[in-house]
């Protein structure tokens, strides 16, 4: 029955995280609330403003990224010649292939 008679204490738990006691050092302003970089309200709202500008610009160059990827998927899988054959092997000549037999030779 010792299921049913659980620990009420809660001595076995795992601590994941123990607060630190704020910094005692008086000419540190770190972990302490009253510090200017919390306190200061222009500051703030300056770094609010960057940030939403930021994620709006942001936005705006995926949706053009993806607008430009989807373009040229388009482009590639509409307006590709696939029969024209292009053998390369590296050097300054190349030999096509034409789609009605021919063979040129490109420089």
């Amino acid at each position: 029955m010792s299921f049913f008679n659980k620990n009420k204490a809660d001595t076995d738990r795992f601590v994941l995280y123990k607060p630190e006691p704020p910094n005692t050092d008086i000419h540190s302003k770190w972990r302490k609330p009253s510090s200017s970089y919390l306190e200061n309200k222009r500051a703030k709202t300056q770094q609010l403003s960057l940030l939403k500008t930021l994620i709006k610009l942001s936005s705006v160059l995926n949706v053009a990224l993806g607008v430009c990827v989807f373009c040229a998927l388009i482009m590639l899988v509409f307006f590709t010649d696939y029969e024209r054959i292009v053998f390369d092997d590296g050097t300054y000549l190349s030999c096509i292939i034409e789609p009605d037999g021919s063979i040129v030779t490109e420089y």
